[in-house]
C-alpha cells in the first residue's frame, strides 16, 4: 500500500484532499480511495471529513510522523542511487596468454 501511504502523508501534510491530488498529480476521487483502502487496510479511521475539510484523527496523528520519515528514507535512497552511491566495484583478472 506504499502509493495509500504516500496519498495519506500528503493528504496530512496539505490539509486536503484536493491539495494532495494536485501534488501527486491525480485526481481528488484518487486521493480518497487510496485513503480509504489504507483506513480499510489498517482498520481505523484516519481522518475526520467534514465537507472539504480534513483533520487527522488520535490514530492519523500517531502514524503521521513515522510515514513521513519512511518516505523521506525511501527518496533519499531513490536520491542515493541516482547519484550512483550504491555503486559496486567490480574487479576482472584476465590471465595473459
Amino acid at each position: 500500500p506504499l502509493n495509500a501511504i504516500k496519498a495519506f502523508e500528503v493528504a496530512a501534510r496539505a490539509g486536503s484532499f484536493t491539495l494532495a491530488a494536485s501534488e501527486l498529480g491525480v485526481s481528488s476521487a484518487a486521493v480518497s480511495q487510496q485513503i480509504r483502502n489504507l483506513e480499510t487496510w489498517f482498520g481505523k479511521q484516519l481522518f475526520v471529513r467534514t465537507g472539504n475539510r480534513i483533520a487527522l484523527t488520535d490514530a492519523g496523528h500517531a502514524i503521521y510522523p513515522q510515514t513521513a520519515r519512511a518516505l523521506g528514507d525511501i527518496a533519499a535512497i531513490g536520491q542515493r542511487m541516482l547519484e550512483g552511491g550504491l555503486r559496486t566495484r567490480l574487479v576482472v583478472s584476465v590471465p595473459f596468454s
